[in-house]
């Protein structure tokens, strides 16, 4: 079964992109503003465009989200392509800049980053257009994210601190936390380290101010990421564990994930190898609940190799054979071959 995404206004994903040493955050709406679709298509009754093209056209951004949720991502696409041409059709513009954000962020799960940073462009222009600030600063962050994907240096720079701005003339706490998480991720990539700490607290302490968890966890496990890279690995313990609470409350599996893995990575420096095994057993639990195979066979993967440097044989090559099983249940042919070289190579230590 393929990962769910969860609904956000922007990127889906935890590690959308990835800089240099640092995994990134996924951009989302904030929960406190995020609007069922149903509002966010909405439109007063009567002002000539609330006809059937419309109808159709909402229905498929309804689609593309159910798609997108259970893992058809390419057909969300076809459907949001779709609905974008007939909102076209209608000159219905605002739910045009909510079909190119869509877009933007799907592209970019499939590897299209030249049609993410398309659409995310489009975001923007409209979003000027219509003098949308709000919409200026999303599209402004993602069309960062992307550029820095594509290896740009001055660019997301320029776009990120542009958002900022924004943020700050229009007095929302959400746009600085988005900008300040965008800048620090700008940071770590550049491996100043401190500058991205620096705006790693200012995003979460926006992100607080504008009641918004799940941006908060993920700037949490950013904020732990650069501490990991500087090996303070008590600083970065207690940002992953903050992250780690939250992302639980508010349901953000990603996020869960990834805070459960920075914790991994942080302990087993520090003598905690017995608290690691018991987080990955916690992780694999949590994807069998969802019955999230991808992310099972990521959880023994990572069950086994501990166990082996850890020097427990038996049990590595028992969540070796475990994970070649889900490996093979998914049909993932590269993975269990390499799964099977590994157990393999244990065997032979074993003698």
């Amino acid at each position: 079964m393929k990962q769910r995404c969860s609904d956000r206004r922007l990127f889906q994903k935890a590690g959308c992109w990835i800089l240099p040493l640092v995994l990134g955050m996924s951009v989302v709406a904030p929960s406190s503003q995020a609007a069922d679709l149903n509002q966010q298509l909405g439109i007063p009754l009567n002002n000539g465009t609330l006809n059937n093209t419309r109808e159709q056209a909402d229905d498929l951004m309804r689609l593309g989200k159910v798609q997108e949720a259970d893992g058809f991502v390419a057909q969300a696409i076809q459907s949001w392509q779709r609905a974008l041409k007939q909102y076209q059709q209608i000159g219905e513009v605002p739910s045009q800049i909510l079909a190119y954000r869509y877009l933007g962020a799907a592209y970019l799960q499939q590897g299209q980053v030249e049609l993410a940073e398309d659409a995310f462009r489009r975001q923007l222009a409209t979003a000027r257009d219509r003098q949308d600030i709000d919409e200026q600063i999303l599209a402004l962050n993602s069309l960062g994210r992307v550029l820095v994907q594509r290896g740009s240096i001055t660019s997301p720079l320029n776009l990120f601190t542009e958002a900022l701005s924004l943020a700050h003339q229009i007095g929302s706490p959400y746009g600085q936390a988005l900008s300040h998480n965008s800048l620090g991720l700008f940071a770590a990539g550049l491996k100043d380290y401190d500058r991205a700490l620096d705006h790693y607290q200012q995003a979460i302490e926006a992100s607080r101010r504008a009641s918004d968890p799940i941006l908060e966890a993920n700037t949490l496990n950013n904020q732990g990421d650069s501490y990991r890279v500087r090996q303070q690995f008590r600083d970065a313990t207690t940002a992953y564990s903050l992250a780690l609470r939250l992302a639980g409350q508010h349901r953000d599996r990603p996020a869960q994930y990834r805070a459960i893995d920075g914790l991994v990575a942080s302990l087993i420096p520090t003598g905690g190898a017995k608290t690691a095994l018991n987080l990955l057993n916690q992780r694999f639990q949590l994807a069998q609940s969802l019955e999230d195979w991808q992310q099972m066979l990521v959880s023994q993967k990572l069950l086994a190799q501990l166990y082996q440097d850890q020097g427990d044989y038996p049990r590595a090559k028992q969540a070796y054979q475990e994970a070649i099983a889900i490996a093979r249940s998914l049909q993932d042919s590269q993975q269990e071959s390499i799964l099977i070289n590994r157990l393999v190579s244990l065997s032979k230590k074993q003698r």
